[in-house]
This record gives C-alpha cells, structure tokens and sequence, in this order.
C-alpha cells in the first residue's frame, strides 16, 4: 500500500488527521491510482480485451471509493455532517474536504509519525458547495461531525 503524509489538526483532536493543499492533492492521487489498478485487473481478468475501458474504470471506482453512512443535516447556512467512527480512535482516520465532498480514509499509523497506510476509502458528498477553508471537525466517543458553512457565491 502507498504511504501518505497528513497534517494534525489545530483542534482538540490532536491526532485527527485533516488534509488540505498538497496532502490532499497526495491523497487524491493515491486514491487514482488504486483505482487505475483495480481497473487493470478487470481488464487482465477479461484477457485483456478492448473496448471496456470506462466499464472497468467505473468498477474500479466502486471498489475503491465506497459511499459512507453519515447523517447530513442544514441548518441557515451550515451543514453538519454527523458519522459513526465507534470503532476507530482519531489516528485512523484521515479527512478531506472539498467544496462537493469530503473524502475520509481509514488506515492505520505506520512505523513513523509521518506514515500512513490507507485501507479504506468513504465519500460523503454534499447537497451543495461548501467554504472547505473553514471547516470545523469534531471527534467524540466514536463520532465525528463536520460541520461546513455553505460558500459564498461568487456573482
């Protein structure tokens, strides 16, 4: 599995890893590249036969990038993201936020601080665009909550 380097968080959370600029862009490129290679089994599965490229692209992705059980409430111009994490502790956890999604990634510590081995990936996409910049997260008794003010147009 890839490694990639997180950030901690400036919040309570100190192990909670939230990514942004360039870790987010590591991640994003990790993520592609599992599912480039699970669209290249399917391809080497069907004895590599053309002409099914988007079909095993789009397999790939469904096996990579699964969907995440969350609760989304808004709330004026806020959107609070609520998921279970019971089983998990701040340090497995890794968290992306777009303005369209936000991408949490479970793993494990590796070796050194800087080290991290994904294992899974959870999408959570919102019902709008949301200012990534100013996220807050929150990670308690096996819970985390996002909580997303929605952005500002630009008209």
């Amino acid at each position: 599995m890839r490694k990639i380097k997180t950030l901690k968080t400036k919040s309570d959370n100190s192990n909670l890893r939230i990514l942004s600029g360039e870790d987010l862009d590591s991640l994003k490129r990790t993520i592609r590249q599992l599912v480039e290679n699970c669209a290249y089994r399917h391809y080497e599965a069907r004895g590599r036969q053309d002409g099914h490229a988007l079909e095993d692209w789009l397999r790939g992705e469904a096996e990579v990038l699964q969907p995440a059980q969350a609760k989304i409430e808004e709330s004026g111009e806020t959107l609070t993201v609520t998921m279970e994490a019971k089983n998990l502790d701040a340090a497995t956890l890794q968290i992306g936020i777009e303005p369209e999604r936000a991408i949490i990634c479970l793993g494990k510590q590796e070796n050194s601080e800087q080290s991290f081995s994904l294992e899974s990936v959870r999408v959570i996409d919102f019902p709008h665009r949301v200012d990534s910049a100013k996220a807050g997260v929150d990670f308690k008794r096996g819970r985390f909550s996002l909580k997303l003010p929605r952005a500002t147009s630009a008209c």
